[in-house]
């Protein structure tokens, strides 16, 4: 080993003499950094990353749970019996809203709706010089079971169950009197039926899901008016429908 009289030995030059001094501090060095480098290594090759590091995907979207939404849209309707053609057909805009449950196993999801809807469905008719007639829906309700298949967030289903709405209806006939104060017939009433439909909803976040659908309502044939224009007829109504759920 070299040591400090080696360096001062005679017949040693500077330059040699720095070489040699240079050489043996980098061994020592080396020496004392190894038990140090020997721990981390050690340390290194036992690390276990904790469970948080790996990476967890986003779950996907479930239709499960309860919900709540609003509703909007277009609707068309006509008398289907009897002397309905009086009033043609009638149509407008609609309001509602609506409820429901649904449970989804695999990628079948089923479940109960039901909704309350504010309707101006009407027409205004005239006969020249004899008849004017108008007709309204007013309310629709229906109550139903839906059942769909789910493309993660896109859900398609179809839907069917009963169905009631209050229809208001006047007619006038110019050939003969009037009592003041009013139309010459009126019938305003509740009619019961059914209802079928289909539809798409997407779930825009996994609690807000937007939704366009096809409904269809049969209200039942009821008597209307008495004499001369006593009739018994019932309501095909037809609806285009959007809205907004929010689901908890």
């Amino acid at each position: 080993m070299f040591t400090t009289t080696d360096a001062l030995r005679p017949g040693t030059t500077r330059k040699e003499t720095m070489r040699k001094i240079f050489g043996a501090g980098l061994i020592l060095s080396a020496i004392s950094a190894a038990p140090a480098l020997a721990a981390d290594l050690g340390s290194r090759s036992s690390y276990t990353p904790p469970a948080n590091d790996f990476y967890s995907p986003t779950p996907a979207s479930t239709w499960t749970g309860f919900y709540i939404g609003a509703l909007g849209g277009y609707g068309g309707g006509r008398f289907n019996r009897g002397q309905g053609g009086l009033f043609g057909q009638t149509s407008g805009g609609l309001f509602g809203l609506t409820g429901g449950f649904q449970f989804q196993s695999g990628q079948f999801v089923g479940g109960i709706e039901a909704d309350h809807i504010w309707a101006n469905i009407s027409n205004f008719r005239s006969q020249p010089g004899i008849v004017m007639s108008n007709a309204r829906v007013e309310n629709l309700f229906t109550a139903r079971v839906r059942a769909g298949y789910a493309f993660d967030r896109l859900l398609a289903f179809a839907t069917v169950g009963i169905a009631g709405g209050s229809i208001k209806t006047s007619l006038y006939d110019a050939t003969l009197p009037v009592p003041a104060g009013g139309p010459l017939y009126t019938d305003h009433r509740w009619r019961n039926g059914w209802a079928a439909g289909l539809g798409l909803e997407y779930a825009i976040t996994n609690n807000v899901s937007a939704k366009g659908e096809y409904l269809y309502v049969n209200l039942r044939s009821r008597s209307m008016f008495t004499g001369a224009y006593a009739t018994q007829t019932g309501m095909d109504i037809s609806m285009l429908r959007m809205g907004l759920n929010y689901r908890f």
